[in-house]
């Protein structure tokens, strides 16, 4: 993924598709011309934002978050007694 900004704000892209079955890198403009149409892209507030998640952030904040939901389940389950 990368990161570019537009009059909106900032935004990240993915610079690598599914394509015909096959895995495809895109040049920057590709990408994001691709990313305009399909609506592929997601919006950040500050840039410093969209750097992380591009950088892969998001994969720790998926992990963080599985396991807070194993926890609150594990809590939910003893206050059950089951």
């Amino acid at each position: 993924m990368e990161y570019a900004s537009d009059e909106r704000g900032f935004f990240v892209y993915p610079t690598i598709i599914e394509r015909n079955s096959r895995l495809e890198e895109l040049s920057r403009e590709e990408a994001v011309k691709y990313a305009y149409q399909t609506g592929g892209l997601k919006r950040f507030k500050t840039q410093e934002e969209a750097k992380r998640f591009a950088a892969g952030s998001w994969k720790n904040d998926v992990v963080e978050q599985k396991k807070q939901a194993q926890e609150m389940l594990m809590k939910i389950l003893l206050a059950m007694k089951i």
